[in-house]
């Protein structure tokens, strides 16, 4: 089975568990966290998908994680299901899948606003009231500063660039420029 399909039967059921006991977000953002920690610690990675390693000692290992992140129960359950069932290395991928599903189901989109420097409150709370409007979905934002930007915005809403950068400007100047 190709992994998209996995990804998605394990986020799909994991977000309907989370969603009856009312703490979808919650688990959302564990799962992020611990997907994260599994991709970028090589050591953890290891660890839990190492057979040399016993089922035991690896679920042990989620039970003491669990504990120092107070991880919620579902969370845990969750975590402990992907490692009887050979999957854990499958967690980066179910953490996505779960948070795109989770946003289709709470009708909100998430964006990306790239600026030259940080923004202020106002500023941002205008992007997301333009966003809203045009998407008709509840907005999240992540600020990026990327310092290679002169000015403006630029936003990523999934595969859509809205490009109001004053480099993305001068360039489509020059372009008019050059054919005259």
């Amino acid at each position: 089975m190709i992994g998209s399909e996995l990804d998605r039967r394990y986020a799909s059921a994991l977000l309907e568990v989370a969603s009856t006991g009312g703490v979808a977000d919650r688990i959302g953002e564990e799962v992020s966290v611990i997907a994260q920690l599994f991709s970028s610690h090589r050591e953890l990675k290891e660890a839990l998908m190492n057979p040399v390693f016993s089922k035991d000692n690896r679920e042990a290992l989620i039970k003491a994680l669990s504990r120092r992140l107070d991880l919620h129960q579902t969370t845990t359950n969750f975590l402990k299901t992907l490692l009887k069932k050979d999957r854990i290395n499958e967690l980066p991928g179910i953490s996505q899948t779960y948070s795109m599903l989770a946003d289709a189901k709470a009708g909100r989109v998430r964006a990306t606003v790239l600026s030259a420097k940080e923004l202020d409150d106002s500023v941002v709370q205008s992007v997301v009231d333009s966003l809203e409007k045009l998407s008709r979905k509840k907005v999240q934002i992540e600020k990026e500063v990327d310092r290679n930007l002169l000015g403006g915005l630029v936003v990523k809403i999934g595969d859509l660039v809205f490009d109001g950068s004053l480099r993305s400007q001068l360039d489509r100047f020059r372009q008019v420029l050059s054919r005259e």
